[in-house]
């Protein structure tokens, strides 16, 4: 049978069964009444046509990848009510040769944006790759959301979101500092500045890529600021510009200039609201922390000979070291016997000022920075017969501790503890062969739960500097590093302010507040 090439788009209503929990047959039969003759309104003058209904979504075919994007971005941009709750929508596509039986169409393509639209979030838009080379780059805003992996499809897909205009959803780190209202912003009427902070993010509005206005105020940048650190708004951008902006580090946020600031102003807001009713509880006959101790990286462990094989560990948008299934992950870490390699899973990942181009791995040997869209990370090679080196950046989580305290580590640690947390990663392991491998793989078992003990390690705040660390596992070994090398942790340990401790793939800092 002859095949077609159509884009295929699934429409689908967020939250539906929730929505309709305690709603009568008459009410679920108007809302689906209701959303099919939304939906072909919207789709109709972009030449879609709708195949079927499934329940709370359908399926429609385009011929034209273009046109199909501008219908979804018009359609996310509404919503659908039905008694006092209102439901978003989400859309996705792929573009791809299909075969028509019976007014229904068959093919990967059908199959990956369901996939697809199982995780898209309510409002967005995304499509395939396979989409993005089909359409007209200059008619449609779009950004990437990362590679992923979909049950039943044989290769990694690389995704993208398209933007209406009233949408703009900006990166973490610019997210972040407009909460606290300390983003930067370089405009007409507001230049660069001669210096910023370490940690200023900063954004460029109303300038065009490529002309020589934008290259000068690119220019006037001091040469300290990193280029992940600094963000272009823009709308529609040419393939080949886009391409070589990413290259060169920088980040990018897609969206209109009234979208960009509605977001920004939202943010600023909601800080102001969730501050206010903090005050209004706050204890200030608390005593104030002496010590910090923090989760600030991964520590590559060398696989365990019969048992692994290889690992990964993926960096996330929260700056923790897990696993992200394909969605909040920025960038992936594999551990072979006796070297590693990095993958990044989104754009704006660079090392020592070299992009990477998500979805290719590049091997990790010598001390290197990261630059990623949520902050710098600092790779160091450790002179060690079990550990490759470490990954360090900013605290993804801290524990307060006063003078005196005695805080325990591990997977289940004695009150006051610090819970080294399980992290599921059975997927994550490539095991070996042998009998004991394959029972641990059997029973879903962890590299956390394998290198890191209940109750594994104790710190003691003795003074403001100076703290003891006692071991407590008599198997699995506790690390403290010193410069590049490894010193096992045998009894008890004075440590300093600022010593970095490896328990099982995570780094502890501890250090005075």
């Amino acid at each position: 049978m002859a095949t077609k090439t159509k884009t295929i788009v699934f429409t689908d209503l967020a939250n539906y069964t929730m929505s309709t929990a305690k709603a009568t047959q008459d009410q679920i039969r108007n809302l689906i009444e209701e959303h099919e003759s939304h939906t072909k309104q919207i789709f109709d003058p972009y030449g879609g046509v709708l195949v079927k209904n499934l329940g709370d979504s359908f399926m429609a075919v385009f011929d034209s990848a273009t046109a199909a994007l501008q219908a979804c971005m018009e359609i996310v941009e509404t919503t659908l009510s039905i008694g006092d709750r209102t439901m978003a929508l989400r859309a996705s596509l792929v573009t791809g040769d299909v075969e028509e039986m019976g007014g229904d169409y068959f093919g990967e393509a059908v199959n990956l944006s369901a996939r697809i639209n199982s995780k898209t979030p309510a409002g967005e838009c995304w499509f395939a790759n396979h989409t993005r080379l089909c359409m007209n780059e200059k008619s449609i805003p779009y950004e990437t959301v990362g590679i992923f992996e979909f049950k039943g499809i044989p290769d990694n897909v690389e995704c993208f979101r398209a933007v209406p205009p009233k949408q703009c959803i900006l990166p973490d780190t610019v997210a972040e500092r407009a909460k606290l209202n300390i983003l930067q912003v370089v405009d007409r009427s507001h230049p660069p500045k001669t210096k910023y902070n370490r940690d200023d993010v900063i954004v460029i509005i109303g300038y065009e890529i490529g002309t020589p206005d934008f290259d000068d105020i690119v220019a006037r940048f001091p040469k300290d600021v990193p280029p992940s650190q600094i963000h272009l708004l823009a709308t529609n951008l040419p393939g080949l510009e886009r391409k070589e902006w990413l290259a060169r580090g920088f980040g990018l946020i897609i969206g209109k200039e009234a979208a960009f600031r509605s977001e920004v102003k939202r943010l600023e807001e909601s800080i102001i609201q969730e501050g206010s009713s903090q005050t209004l509880f706050m204890d200030f006959g608390s005593q104030m922390a002496d010590v910090l101790v923090e989760s600030i990286g991964f520590a590559l462990r060398n696989p365990i000979s019969g048992l692994i094989q290889s690992y990964h560990y993926d960096f996330l948008k929260d700056k923790s070291w897990g696993f992200s299934d394909g969605v909040n992950g920025i960038l992936k870490v594999e551990v072979f016997g006796t070297s590693a390699q990095v993958t990044a899973y989104t754009t704006g990942v660079s090392i020592d000022g070299r992009s990477l181009q998500p979805g290719v791995a590049s091997p990790l040997s010598g001390d290197c920075i990261f630059s990623t869209p949520v902050g710098l990370l600092q790779y160091k090679t450790l002179d060690s017969r079990d550990y490759q080196g470490c990954i360090t950046g900013s605290s993804s989580y801290q524990m307060e501790a006063l003078l005196g305290d005695q805080i325990e580590f591990g997977r289940e640690p004695n009150s006051p503890g610090y819970v080294l947390n399980e992290r599921g990663n059975a997927s994550g392991i490539i095991w070996a062969s042998g009998k004991n491998a394959q029972m641990a793989k059997t029973n879903n078992y962890t590299l956390d739960r394998v290198i890191v003990g209940r109750q594994q390690a104790k710190l003691h705040i003795k003074e403001l500097e100076t703290y003891d660390l006692t071991a407590i596992h008599k198997r699995i070994p506790t690390f403290v590093v010193q410069g590049s090398t490894l010193k096992m942790l045998l009894g008890t340990q004075t440590i300093t302010s600022g010593t970095e401790v490896i328990i099982g793939t995570t780094v502890v800092q501890v250090s005075g507040s």
